[in-house]
């Protein structure tokens, strides 16, 4: 049995169906989810604040999160969008679903609702900064997935130099 909250419901059932695909909603039973759960913490006037995520944690995280999608894509999917992730990271261009297409189907670009059609953005601002920071290429292998202990430090060199801007794209200050 499996617990999910959602807004103040909950729902309990089997997490796969007796055929083993995803439960219909018949097999599962939403009932309102008791008042403790679905109210958010708050903070009394004497309680501090939670601390706020400074820029190199933030950075960490982006840059991470990126390691861990492209390390779960299936092989060969995960040659592609390196290969692609390689080539936005050293483009000025904008990311495109047509010229980006891997990018575009996993997620790491995706289409932003405005009046004009067809804006991609990536998904972390940091994206173009992943290519120097979690892959290899040569001729013998093609693109390569940073083993996790060289990705880490590379991402620490990364955040410990100056070469990286700390502050996402758009969002500098300038004086």
């Amino acid at each position: 049995m499996r617990l999910l909250e959602n807004r103040g419901t909950m729902v309990t059932g089997a997490t796969r169906g007796t055929r083993g695909d995803a439960m219909t909603t018949r097999e599962r039973e939403i009932r309102p989810a008791p008042a403790e759960i679905a109210l958010p913490p708050t903070l009394t006037p004497g309680e501090q604040t939670p601390a706020e995520i400074v820029p190199q944690q933030r950075y960490r995280q982006a840059i991470e999160g990126i390691w861990q999608k492209v390390d779960q894509l299936p092989k060969g999917q995960d040659q592609v969008v390196m290969s692609q992730l390689w080539e936005l990271g050293k483009t000025s261009a904008l990311p495109t679903s047509t010229r980006f297409p891997a990018l575009a189907a996993h997620g790491f670009i995706t289409e932003q609702l405005t009046e004009n059609p067809s804006v991609w953005k990536p998904c972390s601002p940091y994206l173009k900064d992943f290519w120097r920071i979690g892959i290899d290429v040569s001729h013998a292998y093609g693109f390569r997935l940073r083993p996790h202990p060289a990705f880490e430090a590379s991402l620490r060199a990364e955040i410990d130099g100056t070469r990286t801007p700390l502050v996402a794209p758009g969002k500098e200050n300038h004086r």
